[in-house]
Formats: C-alpha cells, structure tokens, sequence
C-alpha cells in the first residue's frame, strides 16, 4: 500500500479486494473482487469535506440512495471523534440507518474486557463515509476518522425463539454480530446493562473465538483512518479543529 504501513487485516482478510488507497487530495481504488463495497466506500470518502460543513446532527439527509448491490451486506464503521471526550463511534447498518453507540474506550480484542457503549441517535447511512472536523457550535464538534471499516453479519439467536433481525435484537436488549473489518474482526455482542440506572448504557464484549486476541491493543497501536492513514490530531490539524 503506497504511503502507507502494509496490513496483514488488509492483504488477507474481507478487505482484500483493497490493493492499495493512496491520499492525496481524493481517493484511488485498485479492486479486484468486491465492487460493491469499493464503489461505497469510495463515494463516502469523496464526500468527508462537504460532510464536514453540515455537522452530525441528524437533520442532515443521506445524499444518495444505495445501489441493491450495494445494500446485500451491512456495514459497520468505527469513527474515532474527538469531541468534548475523545471517543468512538460504534455504528451499525440496521434498516437503512446507522444503529449507533459511544464507546469512551473503544472496541477490545479482548473477551475479559467489557467496554461500556452509550446509545446514541441513529444517523443517516452515508455518514459512515465522514472523515473531517465538525465545526464549533455544532453537536459533536471536533475531529473525526474512520478508525475501521467493514463488514458485518448478525448472529443467531441462542435460542429457537429468539430474535430474526438486528432491530428485533436490539430492542431485546442483546445482540450477538460478527464484524469483518481491518483492525477488529470475529464475534462481538452488545449487552443492555443499564449500569447506574441509565436507560442508554450498554456493553460491548468480544466473543470467544478465533480472532479473540487479550494481547492486541487496536485503539492504542492502530491509530490511523482506514480511509486517509491519517491521524485524529492530523486531521485536526489539517481541517481545523481544536
């Protein structure tokens, strides 16, 4: 990848059709394999400066309508915000929106960790793809990267009666996914615990499988956008934010 640290997660894993992205002033894609995703990404990425402008508030409207080849898998996206307190957002393609979580601490690879996730407002599905500063006096103002990016897929109930879909599960209260991104990947679930009596607290905890990982760090050794391989204070720096 030109410019750019290689990845193991990009050369072997569900990212693989990404040859090489390279940043300088708008996106290239070498793909080989999954046009879908590539097209998707690539047209959010071009919009991360217009995005900027509008803000995170949930008034702002998608811009285009998702091809039905694109919308054969839901994506989920990870997006480092430094805003008031740096955290990221846990998002999660579910009926057309993003079904959205702060995580203060960020995704773990780790099943002994329990990262608490506050639930937040669901935005529109092509914010995914904003990369930028959201200006001062907005909601959420600060810096944003797309920390990961990726696919994901919903996993069964445990039980014959449980819930069908991601917005059944949610409701429910428990919702067991497998994430194919570039830094986190594997089996995840997301707990409705309402620590401290607060209706939108939960936990998100990573299932015991292969992927599962106590002695890998991603939020402290992979810092960079999976979109520009910029940093948040680069991106900060660059776009003018605090």
């Amino acid at each position: 990848m030109a410019g750019h640290a290689s990845s193991p997660y990009i050369a072997d894993g569900p990212f693989s059709f990404l040859r090489h992205l390279v940043y300088t002033g708008q996106f290239h894609f070498a793909l080989a394999g999954d046009y879908a995703l590539g097209y998707w990404v690539a047209q959010m990425a071009g919009k991360t400066r217009t995005r900027a402008k509008q803000g995170s508030k949930r008034s702002v409207k998608p811009s285009r309508r998702a091809s039905p080849a694109e919308q054969h898998k839901p994506i989920f996206v990870v997006q480092k915000h430094a805003a008031s307190r740096l955290h990221y957002d846990f998002r999660l393609e579910v009926d057309g929106v993003l079904a959205s979580w702060a995580v203060p601490k960020g995704p773990s690879t780790d099943p002994n960790d329990k990262r608490l996730a506050v639930r937040v407002e669901d935005h529109p599905l092509d914010y995914a793809g904003f990369e930028g500063v959201i200006a001062e006096g907005e909601y959420g103002a600060g810096a944003v990267i797309v920390w990961d990016a990726g696919y994901y897929y919903m996993l069964p109930a445990e039980d014959a009666g449980g819930p069908r879909t991601m917005a059944e599960a949610i409701a429910s209260g428990f919702v067991q996914f497998h994430l194919e991104g570039q830094k986190v990947r594997g089996g995840y679930k997301l707990v409705h615990v309402r620590l401290g009596g607060g209706e939108k607290n939960w936990l998100l905890i990573k299932k015991h499988d292969e992927h599962a990982d106590p002695d890998r760090d991603p939020v402290a050794t992979e810092p960079k956008s999976v979109l520009t391989g910029r940093t948040i204070e680069q991106v900060a720096a660059e776009e003018g934010g605090p």
